[in-house]
Parts: structure tokens; C-alpha cells; sequence
């Protein structure tokens, strides 16, 4: 029988712990978008999360999103759930915030402001929570006095200076959550019958909080060079199949054609295709954060939004790929087959 070293069994365990309480966080959303649904939720508050944009069933959610007596979003921008909800509350940037994390069991970290906000108008939303508390001391406060509970045998200001605080931690707790559903969900998966879906999320761009950031949309992918888009990677073998090509056109330009991904009868038409040298036969991948449209300016709106194929909530998907009509332009800073830049 294998033994895994001491570090091993740590990381195994960390690794399940975390698989199965993402699998609850996965029900638990699904479970509250049923009873949104039928009508059975009266307020819902929500807080720096874009669920009109990230949801597969996004749109689905707006529409019932009517149905709650109060809608809330706490949001940093005018986005898509703001936009949808009965009451919109600005929220300052976390560089102007307090705030305090505990990232892995024993370790803790105080966030304190980088700058003043901006926008004086604007109001954490601790803040605003306490305040309809009845707790009128500001979060700051609370949250000096209720870092005593972590922070023993280190001042205030010690752990502000620091920025983190660790305590000791007794052996390894065991795992919860629900073992045999997520057993019976990898049991579950097939090969897919033709293409094999991952989706992903940019170095530069991530989830598409920050695409209203100039900077960001023209950060070049470290391994396309291709910037101001998303687009199916493919292997050059699953291209020559599908008669799917790319081109440098007189002025070095990179050119390509488009595809339409369909998956559980969900389509997204004209999407760029980028042929991948090593990647491999029968995969394609495409990124996430792209496609929004609220709060963005009109040159900031591209690509397509990649959530609406994430069935599931499973980031691989079996799909059917068609190729379409139409020449798309890449921001590629860099020609294909050369190393310069990727070592």
C-alpha cells in the first residue's frame, strides 16, 4: 500500500477539505437560486459579487431576482447585478479599506487602507452592516477590539506593522462535506464525445472585475501573446479537421476564423479561434471574464462572455464546435512560431 510522506498527507487533505466545501458552496448557491426562483427568498444582499455576469443562468437570475421583496448589491462599479437589483450602495476599493482574512487555519492578516476613499460617499460594507446593527462604533473600531480573539501576545499596532499573525495549530481536523456526492460526480464523468471544454482565467484579466482596466485588456497572455480578447485555443490537428485556419495577413497582422461552441443547447456564435501549438487533440480552452457589458466603455467591451457555458459549474464540458462565416483580427504583439518573450 502507498504512504504518503507527512507533507503529502497534509496536502491531500487540504486538497479534499477544500474540494468538498467548494462542492457546499456550489449547492448551497444552487439551493438559493431555486428558492429565488419560486419566489420563497424576501431579501437577498449582495456584496463585491457579479452573479448576472458569472452565473450560467445569469440572465434566469435577473428575471427573479424580481421576485425578492429587496434586492441589494453592494458593488464597486455600475455592473450587471447592480443594475438589476432594487438598491445599488457604493462601495469603496479594498486598498481604501480595513478589513482582516484569515487565508489558512492559524494565520491571520489585518488589510489596512493604501490610500483615502475617494469617494467620501461611498461605505464598506461592514460598515453599513453594523450601522443597521445599531452599532455605531465604525468598523475600524470593531475590528481593533475584536482582534484581541487572534492576535494574543502581539499589540495592535505590532500586527498592523506585521500585517499578519500566526497561531499554532493542533493536528489535522478531519475533513467535512459531502464525500459520496462528489464520488458520484466523478464517477459520473465521460469522455467527452467530441470536444473537451476548459474554461480558464487570464493572468492578466482573471474573472473580468477589473475589464474596465485599459491596462489589463492590453496585457498580452504569456503564452498566445494575444491581447484585448478571448478566443478558443485548439490544437493544430483539431484545426486541419475542421478546416479552421490562422494567417499573418501583409502588415504581420494575425488573422483567424471563427467557430460556435454549443453545450447542453447553449451556443456562443462567433468565437475567434487560436490554433495552440502543444496543446492537446480533442481539447479546446477558452478564458472567462470576458463579454460584459455593463459599466464598460464601448471599447472595452469584447470578447464573448465564456460563464454562460459554465454548466454546472464544472470549468471542462463536452462540446460540439461548428465552424462559421467571418475573419477576425487578433492584438497578437508577437508572431506565431518564435520564442522571443516566452522563456
Amino acid at each position: 500500500m502507498l504512504q504518503l510522506p507527512e507533507d503529502g498527507r497534509k496536502y491531500m487533505h487540504y486538497t479534499l477539505s477544500f474540494l468538498c466545501w467548494l462542492w457546499n458552496v456550489i449547492s448551497a448557491i444552487v439551493a438559493s437560486c431555486s428558492d429565488l426562483a419560486a419566489g420563497n427568498v424576501h431579501t437577498v444582499i449582495m456584496n463585491g459579487v457579479n452573479p448576472v455576469y458569472t452565473l450560467p443562468e445569469g440572465k434566469a437570475f435577473a428575471e427573479n431576482l424580481k421576485k425578492a421583496k429587496l434586492s441589494v448589491a453592494f458593488s464597486l462599479r455600475e455592473d450587471e447585478t447592480a443594475k438589476a437589483s432594487g438598491i445599488a450602495i457604493g462601495i469603496p476599493h479594498y486598498l481604501e479599506s480595513w478589513n482582516d482574512l484569515s487565508p489558512v487555519k492559524g494565520s491571520y492578516a489585518l488589510v489596512q487602507p493604501a490610500i483615502r476613499t475617494i469617494f467620501p460617499a461611498t461605505k464598506q460594507f461592514q460598515e453599513t452592516l453594523l450601522s443597521w446593527l445599531g452599532n455605531g462604533t465604525g468598523y475600524y473600531n470593531y475590528l481593533r477590539a475584536n482582534s484581541a480573539a487572534y492576535t494574543t501576545g502581539s499589540s495592535w499596532n505590532q500586527t498592523v506593522h506585521d500585517g499578519v499573525h500566526g497561531t499554532p495549530v493542533m493536528g489535522l481536523s478531519s475533513a467535512g462535506g459531502n464525500w459520496a456526492a462528489a464520488a458520484s460526480a466523478l464517477a459520473a464523468a465521460k469522455k467527452p464525445a467530441d470536444f473537451e471544454l476548459v474554461l480558464y482565467t487570464k493572468t492578466g484579466l482573471g474573472d473580468g472585475q477589473q475589464a474596465n482596466n485599459p491596462w489589463l485588456q492590453e496585457f498580452p497572455d504569456p503564452i498566445t501573446r494575444v491581447s484585448w480578447d478571448n478566443y478558443v485555443t485548439m490544437s493544430a490537428a483539431d484545426a486541419k479537421k475542421l478546416d479552421v485556419k490562422n494567417w499573418n495577413v501583409a502588415n504581420g497582422a494575425l488573422n483567424g476564423d471563427y467557430i460556435s461552441i454549443t453545450i447542453n443547447g447553449k451556443k456562443l456564435d462567433k468565437v475567434p479561434v487560436l490554433i495552440q501549438p502543444g496543446q492537446a487533440v480533442g481539447t479546446i480552452g477558452l478564458s472567462m471574464g470576458y463579454g460584459k457589458t455593463a459599466s464598460l466603455k464601448e471599447e472595452m467591451k469584447v470578447g464573448v462572455n465564456a460563464y454562460t457555458l459554465y454548466n454546472g459549474f464544472n470549468d471542462v464540458q463536452s462540446a460540439k464546435i461548428t465552424k462559421v462565416d467571418g475573419e477576425h483580427e487578433f492584438a497578437c504583439v508577437q508572431l506565431q512560431r518564435t520564442l522571443m518573450g516566452r522563456g
